[in-house]
């Protein structure tokens, strides 16, 4: 009689901790299957003073982006000047 209580005790415990690991996982699988909205790319007109916080979003967002070639960074960086910076972009040819 011990040993059947002792082996429905462990046994409830072990269908316990794989029902909470399926919740978890359940959660998971909801979460990765939130679509987020895109975020756009930082805009650089040439002004000296925000050029530090467009280089650390651009790095975060496209340098650091392992999934896209040099060309596709390229022509994000050249997407992303606007202004006098754009307007550099056309002399250096």
């Amino acid at each position: 009689m011990e040993v059947s209580l002792k082996y429905l005790i462990s046994k409830h415990n072990i269908d316990d901790k794989s029902s909470k690991l399926s919740v978890k996982e359940n959660k998971t699988d909801k979460l990765l299957s939130v679509k987020l909205p895109d975020i756009p790319l930082p805009q650089f007109s040439g002004k000296y003073k925000v050029f530090g916080n467009f280089k650390s979003q651009f790095i975060s967002l496209v340098e650091d982006n392992h999934g896209l070639s040099n060309t596709e960074k390229l022509y994000y960086l050249k997407s992303s000047l606007t202004g006098e910076a754009k307007l550099i972009q056309t002399m250096v040819r």
